[in-house]
């Protein structure tokens, strides 16, 4: 699968190398630099706020657009930490000592995510798991399995 808009021979876009620079700077503010990906974990929000589900979908498939775009594997690494980070944070209860439902480390969606909220906000679900949510989230994966060449990442529950 090639994105959208890319040239099917080398699967990557037509970026300047100005918007490129200025997306890399987006990405770097938002989760942090890479200048050791093995060393590397995505900030926290600000305010100390942890993961929510719906900006890292989307910071998942910007990381996968810099692999594409660049052919820099440094960025399929951060979008692979990222969903490591999510599964670790949002896939479990907010104490963070177990996996919400039946989840487990090699299926760690089976139990669904939560979303992030910084409170429960008095809601029997807690901070829920809302359906637009977790498409975003499902979309991104399937841009992982894409990316990856890896399909645990469409397998998962």
């Amino acid at each position: 699968m090639v994105p959208a808009g890319a040239n099917s021979s080398s699967g990557r876009h037509s970026v300047d190398a100005h918007t490129l620079e200025k997306f890399r700077q987006v990405m770097d503010d938002v989760y942090g630099p890479a200048d050791d990906v093995s060393k590397w974990a995505p900030k926290p929000y600000k305010e100390g706020k942890g993961r929510y589900l719906w900006t890292d979908a989307f910071g998942v498939c910007n990381f996968l657009t810099l692999f594409f775009e660049t052919g820099e594997n440094k960025y399929l690494q951060q979008a692979t930490i990222l969903v490591k980070t999510v599964h670790d944070t949002l896939g479990k209860d907010r104490q963070g000592r177990r996996r919400l439902g039946n989840a487990t480390d090699e299926e760690p969606t089976r139990g669904g995510l939560r979303i992030g909220k910084p409170h429960e906000e008095g809601h029997p679900d807690g901070d829920g798991q809302y359906f637009h949510y977790l498409t975003k989230w499902m979309f991104a994966l399937a841009c992982m399995t894409v990316a990856s060449g890896d399909p645990k990442y469409n397998a998962w529950p």
